[in-house]
């Protein structure tokens, strides 16, 4: 049977440390109650948060893929959710929340192989995310948002500028590559053609 365990937040924004309280907060407060029992017990988890009323289009949105962990996991189950926040950053952390859930199944025995699994931030369904009713893709490779039209180095960013068939991209990297900045300059693509001459 699914159970729910959800926290209110309060309109606040999504930030790792934010996360990591409600996952110590849900392990003292859940988890732990299971590990006082005769046998040995792992939950099958997803993290899910709900946008205030001001954001309703976005409703309802989960940080990752259902995963089962063991009462030992937790420091490895925040870093999966933090990893995967990390790719949805745009969209999830510029709207404020109303509360953060844990759904989870009660497993008996240990889980195994599930390091992999906690390991593994990749997600080949999602290839965009939806942010100010664009979708945009979750990648840090410049040419993945369109063709590349100029390229400018700066003392701590390289600057892409992309276009596509609908929009212009600024998309400006640090140089260690950790920083993918995306800016969306779509009133200046009309602009740019003209200037361009492409039709």
């Amino acid at each position: 049977m699914i159970k729910l365990k959800s926290y209110p937040i309060n309109n606040s924004f999504l930030t790792n440390e934010l996360l990591s309280s409600y996952i110590d907060l849900f392990w003292k407060e859940v988890f732990h109650q299971l590990t006082k029992g005769p046998s040995i017990q792992h939950l099958m988890l997803m993290c899910k948060i709900s946008f205030n009323s001001r954001s309703m289009e976005m409703g309802y949105r989960t940080l990752g893929h259902l995963r089962r962990v063991n009462y030992d996991d937790k420091e490895l189950f925040k870093s999966y959710l933090q990893e995967r926040l990390a790719y949805l950053n745009d969209s999830y952390t510029s709207n404020s929340l109303d509360e953060i859930t844990f759904s989870y199944i009660e497993r008996d025995g240990l889980a195994l192989d599930n390091r992999r699994l906690l390991q593994d931030v990749s997600d080949k369904s999602l290839a965009t995310h939806r942010f100010n009713n664009l979708n945009l893709p979750i990648s840090m490779v410049p040419s993945d948002y369109g063709v590349v039209r100029g390229i400018t180095s700066y003392d701590t960013f390289t600057r892409y500028f992309i276009t596509d068939n609908k929009k212009v991209f600024e998309i400006d990297i640090s140089l260690d590559g950790l920083i993918n900045k995306v800016m969306v300059k779509v009133h200046q693509l009309y602009h740019y053609l003209y200037q361009n001459n492409i039709d």
